[in-house]
Formats: structure tokens, C-alpha cells, sequence
């Protein structure tokens, strides 16, 4: 059966608010996150050293997706996915930022 605009809009307008009711605790999990990366291994010291980073991070978090259904822990993939966006924070401070001498 086919969604209708009002349907597609309704469901649109749900998601949003899902995302809504979730933001405020994944942006207090994040910044515990980058926190806890800059207080142990400091700044990013190249473009090719956050992008090896990013990558173990996200190799990680593969290799618990990569699981059967059944075997997947959802704890493992919500922390693996909170280390790739805390590391794609990181590099997007360490190496972007105007002001920082690492490109």
C-alpha cells in the first residue's frame, strides 16, 4: 500500500521527534566520551593519525555489526558508535579548526 504525503509527513514528524527525545542524552554521552579521549591521548597529531583513529573506532564497531542478529550486543554498538562520532569530533577540532597547527 502506498504512503500518502499526509502519512509520509506524519511519519517524517515522528521520526524527528524520536530524534528529539534522544538528542539531549546522546549529547551528554558524547562530550563524556571526547572528554575522557582528550584526557588520555591529547590532540590528534596529524589528518593521517585521526584518520587511523577514526577507522580502529569504527573497524570496532564493525566487527560487532558483522555479529548474527541474535549474537549482537546492542551496548557494544551504541558505545563502538559513540567512539567514531567522539573521534570524528576529535578530528574535526584537532585537525579543522582555524587556529590548530595540525593539518
Amino acid at each position: 500500500m502506498k504512503q500518502s504525503a499526509v502519512d509520509k509527513e506524519i511519519e517524517r514528524r515522528r521520526r524527528l521527534d524520536d530524534f528529539q527525545i534522544h538528542l539531549p542524552a546522546m549529547s551528554n554521552l558524547l562530550n563524556e566520551e571526547l572528554t575522557a579521549a582528550v584526557s588520555q591521548h591529547g590532540s590528534m597529531a596529524s589528518a593521517h593519525e585521526g584518520w587511523a583513529v577514526i577507522k580502529e573506532e569504527f573497524d570496532e564497531l564493525w566487527d560487532e555489526i558483522k555479529k548474527k542478529r541474535e549474537l549482537r550486543d546492542p551496548n557494544v554498538m551504541r558505545r563502538e558508535a559513540l567512539h567514531v562520532a567522539a573521534m570524528a569530533c576529535r578530528f574535526v577540532i584537532d585537525v579543522t579548526m582555524e587556529g590548530n597547527p595540525v593539518k
